[in-house]
């Protein structure tokens, strides 16, 4: 209220008043602000900030927080690793300021949690020199900073080219062959789509070729004149069929070459034992051996002819004579041989 007073030379004097209401100003919120320990992620901290003003009177704002829409903490900053929060939720930082008149006045704002992809996943094949008809297993292991669970996918590769899409791959010749690199690609998927990579590899091994038992023949009944021929097969995973080559050998320290050995009396002797090794080499120069069972020379009988008595005048001889009996006796191995004699009479 103002009065007003006005007193005139003679003492007298009057005055007048009027009066005018104060008003409340209310407070007003601005420049809100939510910032993070780290990224919006679910782990962090988070603290929202505001300017409160009131001409009037000094102010402070409280705060509060929301999920989603739904209460759940109160004050300016908020721990996320004690609530149950996902990539992708909302929070709210609700400011709100009133002054002693009851005048009040909110602002806020949101941010949403942002997701991490799984981490870089670490790949294990199960065998790490494969040949060309092994099974490769691939499996992968990840975690996820948010907690979400993860999912892997799997595909192969060899030479570039794609050959298989679950975690375990048989391979054959016919899509591999020794040197070849196959490598095993593992994505690592959240289920909120984020992926993260990594691959494992190895390298195909040569097989090693494979022989029969070579096999004589014949494997009986041989002396210094036979014929004998030695047959085997040869082959390899990642070749086929292979060719196989042949040496002979003799207990005397005789030998040959070839599939087939043709035996003579300056080669081996009755009781020699011969036996018959079978070769062959794949691709990769990689060569095996097998060496048959061994097979025994036998001794051939001589012949004797020529066989005839001395003098013998058209078969008959007189009393008294003597007689002379001659024969020619021939041995294989040893060549000319000297007979013995047994003389019979038709009496004795």
């Amino acid at each position: 209220m103002c009065t007003a007073t006005v007193t005139d030379s003679g003492g007298a004097s009057a005055s007048g008043s009027d009066t005018a209401l104060v008003t409340n100003t209310a407070p007003t919120l601005s420049n809100l602000n939510i910032t993070s320990s780290g990224s919006f992620t679910n782990d962090t901290t988070l603290e929202c900030t505001v300017t409160a003003t009131d001409p009037d009177e000094t102010v402070t704002p409280s705060f509060s927080w929301r999920l989603n829409g739904s209460g759940i903490a109160s004050g300016s900053s908020i721990d996320l690793n004690n609530y149950s929060i996902v990539p992708g939720d909302v929070l709210e930082c609700v400011a709100s300021v009133s002054d002693s008149v009851g005048a009040s006045a909110s602002l806020s704002d949101t941010r949403s949690i942002t997701n991490r992809a799984p981490n870089t996943p670490t790949v294990f094949l199960n065998n790490q020199n494969p040949e060309a008809n092994d099974t490769l297993t691939c499996s992968a292991s990840a975690t996820d900073a948010d907690g979400d669970a993860v999912t892997f996918s799997y595909n192969w590769y060899v030479n570039f080219n794609n050959i298989g899409s679950t975690n375990s791959i048989t391979l054959t010749p016919s899509i591999v062959s020794p040197g070849d690199m196959v490598l095993c690609t593992v994505v690592a998927s959240d289920s909120n789509g984020s992926t993260s990579s990594s691959n494992g590899y190895v390298y195909v091994q040569n097989t090693h070729p494979t022989v029969t038992t070579p096999s004589i023949s014949p494997s009986s009944g041989v002396n210094s004149s036979t014929v004998l021929t030695c047959s085997a097969t040869a082959t390899d995973l990642n070749d086929g069929s292979l060719n196989v080559s042949y040496t002979w050998s003799a207990s005397n320290g005789s030998s040959g070459v070839g599939s087939s050995w043709q035996l003579s009396s300056s080669l081996v002797s009755p009781g020699n034992t011969i036996a018959c090794t079978a070769t062959a080499t794949d691709s990769d120069g990689i060569t095996v051996s097998s060496t048959s069972t061994t097979i025994t020379v036998e001794n051939r009988t001589p012949t004797v002819s020529n066989v005839s008595i001395s003098p013998n005048s058209s078969g008959s001889v007189i009393t008294g004579a003597t007689l002379t009996c001659s024969a020619s006796a021939t041995d294989d191995e040893d060549g000319a041989l000297t007979p013995s004699y047994v003389w019979q009479s038709s009496g004795n």
